[in-house]
């Protein structure tokens, strides 16, 4: 988790607006695994207890360089056509912010950014026949800082991480106006479930099509 978190920390060429302001400031966790014993006394053989992460976490506002005016959602919810890019109904705010966690303001609930956001990329998704696609290289970069975007699907294919392609994103809105897809839970990589344990077994499958490629699971983005 965190090891492959300071990995992906280090790999962009281009900065956030915090980032420039303050060169401490990082775009994922950082901290180190320990192993943990107890014992009831100090004169008990200590008890092997387990192996955790002693990391920030996502509420490490300060961490990340979150200040007035920028927005940080997490996506919660693997299946849901929002979570996918798969519908722009947003009528619904109760089941909305289940889908979308506030990281940043916390408990935030104006969503009206993040519900743009999604409905320019289902308009893209649902428009992929006629002018869709081109609509959506044309004005990307206006939406996302491109960088962030391509990278945060070629690390997550290139590591296996099952996890990652809808729940468990966090998208990022800064001062810049632009949405910057960043991890937070890497706990799922190169076949690990969230227990270090290699349980995920995974092949490759080639599909050929004609002109339009869903990138990840079901996901329109």
């Amino acid at each position: 988790n965190t090891g492959l978190a300071k990995f992906i920390n280090g790999i962009y060429e281009s900065k956030t607006p915090p980032q420039e302001d303050n060169e401490n400031v990082r775009i994922t966790i950082d901290g180190f695994p320990i192993a943990i014993y107890y014992s009831e006394t100090e004169n008990n053989t200590p008890s092997y207890f387990g192996v955790y992460n002693f990391n920030n976490d996502k509420s490490s506002d300060n961490v990340f360089g979150f200040t007035e005016g920028c927005e940080s959602w997490e996506f919660c919810n693997n299946t849901s056509n929002r979570c996918l890019f798969l519908t722009d109904d947003f009528t619904d705010a109760e089941a909305v912010l289940t889908d979308f966690e506030a990281r940043y303001p916390k408990d935030y609930t104006d969503y009206s950014n993040i519900q743009a956001l999604v409905s320019w990329v289902y308009g893209c998704y649902a428009d992929r026949a006629t002018t869709g696609i081109e609509t959506f290289k044309e004005e990307c970069e206006d939406y996302f800082n491109l960088e962030y975007l391509l990278k945060y699907y070629i690390i997550s294919e290139f590591f296996g991480m099952v996890d990652s392609r809808a729940k468990n994103m966090f998208l990022n809105l800064y001062t810049d106006g632009l949405w910057y897809p960043v991890f937070y839970d890497l706990d799922t990589a190169i076949g690990l479930n969230n227990e270090g344990v290699n349980d995920f077994n995974f092949d490759i499958e080639v599909r050929l099509g004609a002109g339009a490629f869903v990138c990840g699971e079901e996901t329109a983005l």
